[in-house]
């Protein structure tokens, strides 16, 4: 439909109206009550869930067309537990973690972007994934430093990254760390628009986006308005915690849900081997034992 021009009761300047655009958005907002939907997709499970009829299926933290959060004070493993989720989308399930599971479909991909570090760095922390495959060929895997950029460049590198096809079918994308994606995070309008456009593209291309951003110190809540938007945005929030200081153990909690919420559970991390191990509890310094579905 062509452009209309239309001037308001107030008999003020016309004003244009873009009715090909209203029209457009109209299709794609309307719900019609008499076709359900399906189920969006899952990329991520921890545990399961039971239905009324006693039927087991898993507990989704991560899927498609959504967006979520791991949160955690500065230096406390919220990138690392990142990469123990990348790996467990390849490998299916995780021998760190016995509840995670991956569902991988139709050979589709991950982004791991890393907002922040250098090359070497930036390399370490995308080896870690695939170390954590046992060295596998991971053609599904394409990780990116974007430190170099504008900060107002950012989003748009993401956005055309996906436009582009270069990455043959992205389900998931993790964004480590969110806060690099604004010059200011209590910006209100900044951080309502970055939400905006990534809740856009969780929709547009149905892929779930993780974001990783740091908690106020000594707090739990996200840092400034960026955090505060990517939790009320988000289907999953997952916040990390150490159980005293210098303990060395980690608690981690379904904070907040847009669906069944996970059992909480501690890890450790292996200094030798650079990984995360599941404990029993804050006081049994062993792995959890590996039980497989």
């Amino acid at each position: 439909m062509a452009i209309e021009i239309l001037t308001n009761e107030e008999g003020k300047e016309p004003q244009e109206k873009d009715y090909s655009w209203f029209n457009e958005q109209f299709e794609k907002s309307y719900i019609d009550l008499s076709k359900k939907p399906k189920q969006p997709e899952g990329v991520i499970s921890i545990g399961k869930q039971t239905s009324i009829i006693g039927d087991e299926y898993p507990n989704y933290i991560m899927s498609k067309s959504e967006i979520s959060v791991i949160k955690a004070a500065s230096k406390k493993y919220k990138s690392t537990f990142k990469s123990h989720l990348a790996a467990v989308y390849f490998t299916g399930q995780s021998d760190e973690f016995p509840e995670i599971r991956g569902h991988r479909k139709d050979n589709e991909s991950i982004i791991d972007i890393d907002t922040e570090q250098g090359s070497y760095y930036a390399w370490n922390t995308f080896y870690r994934t695939k170390k954590l495959c046992n060295y596998a060929n991971l053609d599904g895997y394409f990780p990116f430093k974007i430190k170099q950029m504008p900060t107002q460049k950012r989003v748009e590198f993401i956005e055309m990254l996906l436009e582009s096809r270069k990455v043959h079918k992205p389900a998931l994308v993790f964004i480590d760390g969110i806060a690099d994606l604004l010059a200011d995070t209590n910006d209100l309008s900044s951080s309502t628009e970055i939400f905006d456009n990534l809740l856009r593209l969780t929709d547009e291309y149905d892929i779930h986006i993780c974001c990783i951003i740091h908690n106020n110190p000594g707090s739990s809540k996200a840092r400034g308005h960026t955090g505060t938007k990517a939790t009320d945005k988000s289907q999953t929030v997952i916040d990390i915690q150490e159980t005293e200081e210098k303990s060395g153990i980690f608690h981690v909690t379904h904070q907040f849900s847009r669906g069944a919420r996970f059992d909480d559970f501690y890890f450790m991390h292996d200094n030798k081997e650079k990984k995360l191990y599941q404990v029993d509890s804050p006081d049994d310094m062993q792995p959890a034992e590996n039980l497989l579905y």
